[in-house]
């Protein structure tokens, strides 16, 4: 809910039945708001998802652009994110970096939505998603299973009626408003950017260049630190402190 309460991308990784796409439909019930969900597939285009000419201004020489419900919807959802072509990939990325969708040649600025996405383990069908586009989801939750208590209530809170938050779509728009005003202290932002630039440093330079990484670990005086154990390919972003 913080994720969504600020208009963040999300990114919900698990083994498959662990409730993923429950979780993000359950989510929109609460919000009371518009909703798009696009399933994932090798199979999906923009003219799918994002919009369509218009067939008779088109055959009359003229493209006019109809937007689909996804561009348009609060909630938009993408189930199994990685089973996406990289070209949909790329579309997806302008969505979730700059907040705009773009199709031929017509833009639209979107501001006010929640981009949730979820993703299975990799097999013969899925892609690897690019890390510019990870580095744009602002949370990445990894759901565990559930315990057994839990498995024996599962379908008890399926079909428990959800009671929204709010009334319409425009008490959801004043919220994120107001949420936008709330000051950050100072203290607290020097704090998360020491984090981070301590997660970042390596004795002998960037990570993303070093081409004998991990093996510089195993001799280096700070081998037993956090530091050790960050992956280079996907090093602690900048966009971490935003």
């Amino acid at each position: 809910l913080a994720g969504v309460f600020s208009k963040s991308n999300i990114l919900i990784m698990s083994s498959h039945g662990r409730g993923k796409s429950w979780l993000a439909e359950t989510t929109a019930k609460l919000l009371n708001t518009s909703f798009s969900r696009v399933q994932g597939s090798q199979g999906l285009t923009e003219s799918k998802f994002l919009a369509r000419y218009d067939i008779a201004k088109l055959m009359q020489g003229h493209e006019e652009v109809q937007w689909r419900d996804f561009v348009e919807a609060k909630i938009k959802f993408v189930d199994e994110i990685n089973r996406c072509h990289p070209t949909i990939l790329n579309s997806m990325f302008s969505l979730l970096a700059e907040k705009i969708a773009i199709y031929g040649d017509e833009r639209k600025q979107i501001n006010n939505f929640c981009f949730i996405a979820t993703m299975n383990p990799a097999d013969e069908g899925t892609y690897q998603l690019p890390g510019p586009l990870v580095d744009r989801f602002d949370f990445c939750l990894n759901l565990p299973s559930l315990r057994i208590s839990d498995k024996l209530n599962v379908i008890d809170i399926q079909n428990k009626i959800v009671k929204p938050l709010f009334e319409n779509t425009n008490e959801i728009e004043a919220f994120w408003a107001e949420v936008e005003q709330i000051q950050i202290p100072k203290s607290y932002k020097v704090l998360i950017s020491t984090l981070i630039r301590d997660l970042q440093l390596c004795l002998y330079g960037d990570k993303e260049m070093l081409t004998n990484f991990p093996i510089i670990c195993a001799e280096c005086r700070f081998k037993d630190n956090v530091c050790s154990r960050i992956d280079n390919k996907f090093p602690v972003s900048e966009r971490a402190y935003l």
